[in-house]
């Protein structure tokens, strides 16, 4: 028989897409049945991937969230597991299942106190049968540093959900690449200091190569201080034929046409976001830029896409503008 197993997931993109490999293990090892608790940013994702058997998007709220415990509870699982930061969400350690287990993630930036710590076990062993509690200072302090798919891999195996064979999880079949077509995401770290002037510079530069398509991708609402910079760009329409040595701009896209429209491209230049994680997912030629104040090192070593290949560069450490187009040639 099945077992049922509850999985939450309820923050970012770049999160449930970490935790993507192992779940695709999961299934591949055991008889299971699999729903996600998850944010709504990442529903469309989850639908897509074909994994879940079905899949609850969490609502803000404590009504919704009263209403959410007593549906779950009479799911009657024999596993939840609790891969999201830990929050103060009481939902978690009330719901209905034979065995719960959860990873507490520390501060990286601080020292944990070993009083806290003490605290945090306590505390958690009481409401759930596995914890994991990953001292995220200590650990960068001895240069064991966990990647967040490797946390999630060690709470199953310790739950006795063994598994053996975990890869790297393609989202799609690369089938519409287009070696002219070049993906730049305007997230809003491009904002920061200097960086805009770096955008429109590298802007500029491959439009001038005579060979390439520029798409401009965006958040669902484009930032206000965009709004200068993209006007008169030509707005993307998938059914009409591109130019060459011209720049398009695509926002306000469903989810699925947003995937459309990066899996176009065979290059993705994007800030280190959910976007990075998405474009490796889709195996494109990424090049990931890392925010030179966020310890990017440490960033990277925690969030880098899971056995996917992509370029690393860091703002203000490397010569971004000229990087990229050395990598282009």
């Amino acid at each position: 028989m099945s077992k049922k197993i509850c999985i939450i997931r309820d923050d970012r993109l770049g999160d449930l897409i970490l935790t993507l490999p192992v779940v695709e293990a999961l299934k591949h090892e055991n008889d299971v049945e699999i729903t996600l608790l998850c944010s709504h940013i990442n529903k469309n994702l989850a639908r897509n991937t074909k994994l879940f058997e079905s899949i609850i998007v969490f609502r803000e709220g404590i009504f919704n969230q009263i209403k959410l415990i007593r549906n779950l509870r009479k799911e009657k699982f024999d596993y939840i597991i609790n891969c999201s930061p830990f929050k103060n969400r009481f939902y978690k350690i009330l719901l209905s299942g034979k065995y719960k287990a959860t990873a507490l993630l520390l501060s990286r930036y601080k020292r944990n106190s070993s009083l806290k710590k003490l605290f945090f076990k306590a505390l958690l062993n009481f409401f759930y049968n596995y914890v994991q509690i990953i001292d995220r200072y200590e650990n960068r302090l001895q240069n064991n540093i966990s990647h967040q798919t490797d946390i999630v891999l060690k709470l199953l195996n310790n739950m006795g959900l063994k598994l053996n064979t975990v890869k790297s999880y393609n989202f799609s079949p690369n089938h519409y690449e287009n070696k002219n077509i070049i993906i730049i995401h305007l997230s809003n770290q491009w904002l920061l200091g200097s960086r805009i002037n770096q955008l429109k510079e590298l802007i500029k530069l491959i439009n001038q190569k005579d060979r390439y398509k520029l798409i401009l991708t965006t958040e669902k609402k484009i930032h206000s201080q965009y709004v200068e910079m993209v006007k008169g760009i030509t707005l993307f329409n998938k059914n009409y034929k591109m130019e060459i040595n011209k720049t398009y701009l695509c926002f306000e896209q469903s989810f699925d046409d947003w995937i459309e429209t990066l899996n176009l491209a065979s290059h993705v230049i994007t800030p280190e976001c959910g976007c990075s994680h998405v474009a490796t997912m889709l195996r494109k030629k990424t090049i990931i830029i890392y925010d030179e104040s966020n310890h990017p090192d440490l960033i990277n070593k925690e969030y880098e896409p899971y056995k996917n290949h992509y370029t690393k560069l860091v703002f203000k450490k490397d010569d971004i503008v000229a990087d990229i187009m050395k990598f282009l040639r």
